[in-house]
C-alpha cells in the first residue's frame, strides 16, 4: 500500500482491508477461466472512482460479498491518484488470492467537463500466457 494509504489506515486496518478479499477454493483448477468483479470506490480526487477487477484465478478465487466489503473500506484509504489506488489494489489482490493473472482498472470522471482518467495495471505469474483467453476483454 502506499505511504500517504498507510498513514490514513492504521496498521491493524490495512490487515483487515487485505482479510476481506477473503479467498475460497477455486472449484476447477484445472482450466483457465476469467472473473470479472466491478464496484464503486471513494478517492482523494473527490467522488467515486469505478473499479473493474479482471483475473484468472490459480488455487483461490474471491468472495464477491467480501470484495464489496474491501472496496467500501478502501474507500476511507488517502489515495492522492488513481495510479496509487490501482497499485494498491492490485498489490492486495496478488497477496490475497495469487492469480494467474490479474488487471485492475480504475476510471473515474474528472471535476473538469468532460474530463475522464482512467488507469489500468496487470501482472501475472512467471510463465503464464494465455492470450486467446485475455483477447475477450475490451481495452481501456
Amino acid at each position: 500500500m502506499n505511504p500517504a494509504a498507510r498513514v490514513a489506515l492504521a496498521h491493524g486496518d490495512a490487515v483487515q482491508l487485505r482479510d476481506l478479499l477473503h479467498a475460497l477454493p477455486n472449484p476447477d483448477v484445472r482450466h483457465d477461466y476469467l472473473v470479472r468483479l466491478i464496484g464503486n470506490v471513494g478517492h482523494a480526487g473527490g467522488g467515486n472512482a469505478h473499479l473493474t477487477l479482471h483475473y484468472v484465478p490459480d488455487r483461490t478465487i474471491a468472495d464477491a460479498a467480501g470484495f464489496g466489503a474491501y472496496l467500501e473500506m478502501l474507500g476511507g484509504a488517502a489515495h492522492e491518484t488513481l495510479e496509487a489506488l490501482a497499485a494498491d489494489v492490485l498489490e492486495d489482490v496478488n497477496d490475497a488470492l495469487v492469480p494467474r493473472w490479474v488487471r485492475v482498472t480504475v476510471t473515474s470522471d474528472s471535476a473538469a467537463a468532460g474530463s475522464k482518467h482512467a488507469v489500468l495495471v496487470e501482472d501475472s505469474q512467471p510463465g503464464w500466457e494465455n492470450d486467446t483467453l485475455i483477447s475477450v476483454l475490451a481495452p481501456l
